[in-house]
């Protein structure tokens, strides 16, 4: 699981064949390569972080991190890497202004259409984003994928974030749809594990750098309330990397937040 690699600056506005990843991604990726036997790759979020580059831009930086990824696969196996939006993904079409020129999280249609597969209506949850003069934008908001048995329930920054990329806050509707995808998965085994994956964190969130970086509005206690019904639910995030405290510096529960079944936190 990698998040927020925020290619930016002069890794991705100069010339498209001078567009790079970070040193840091390729050479961690490279070492998962040659020290771990990968089954599935995470990112969570904020791929890039500079606003209004061009669309070929976007899509030559796409291609670098797809190629990268898939390189740290076994030779000859499944490559499936899932890609969860985070709030610069909209961000980086145009900084908050509308109308965006593009759609800066298609991670869907390339590369996870082809190398997890095509996603079923039943599981895929989309929103339609207000777009100014430019109409409206349809975005992939949820989606559910299982990979080697285990369910992946993904929550994406949706319309909320593509009007404002920080304003943290979840559509109820998007929420709505993780909750009734939830119970669909869960109806025989309440106790099946589940990867739950989203970008921003509770706000509660154990070594968070500030409270701010959790998710705001009804949409978060109410997040909180469908995922605390499940046990052995996983709950993945990125977003906080700002502050000292936001790393791990001694043991992995430093990040790690458990909750109880009324959604209240252990401590």
């Amino acid at each position: 699981c990698l998040s927020d690699l925020h290619s930016q600056q002069t890794l991705i506005s100069g010339k498209v064949d001078e567009i790079r990843l970070r040193g840091t991604v390729t050479n961690t990726l490279e070492a998962m390569k040659a020290e771990e036997d990968l089954d599935l790759i995470v990112l969570g979020g904020d791929y890039l972080s500079d606003v209004t580059i061009p669309l070929e831009n976007y899509i030559r930086m796409r291609e670098l991190l797809v190629e990268a990824t898939r390189a740290a696969f076994p030779e000859g196996g499944k490559t499936p890497v899932i890609y969860v939006n985070g709030n610069h993904e909209y961000e980086v079409a145009n900084f908050d202004n509308l109308p965006k020129g593009y759609n800066a999280g298609d991670y869907y249609s390339i590369p996870m259409k082809t190398d997890i597969g095509e996603l079923p209506e039943g599981d895929a949850f989309y929103e339609i984003a207000d777009n100014g003069s430019a109409g409206t934008t349809r975005l992939l908001a949820a989606y559910h994928y299982v990979v080697k048995g285990f369910d992946f329930v993904v929550l994406n920054t949706g319309k909320r974030l593509f009007a404002n990329a920080w304003d943290y806050y979840y559509s109820m509707e998007s929420v709505e749809w993780c909750e009734a995808k939830l119970a669909q998965i869960c109806a025989e085994d309440p106790t099946k594990t589940v990867f739950f994956l989203i970008h921003i964190p509770f706000s509660d969130s154990n070594s968070l750098s500030a409270a701010n970086k959790g998710i705001s509005g009804a949409s978060a206690d109410y997040l909180k309330e469908v995922l605390a019904k499940y046990p052995n639910l996983i709950m993945l995030y990125g977003h906080d990397h700002g502050k000292d405290a936001a790393y791990i510096r001694s043991k992995t529960e430093q990040r790690v937040t458990v909750y109880n079944s009324y959604g209240e936190k252990w401590v």
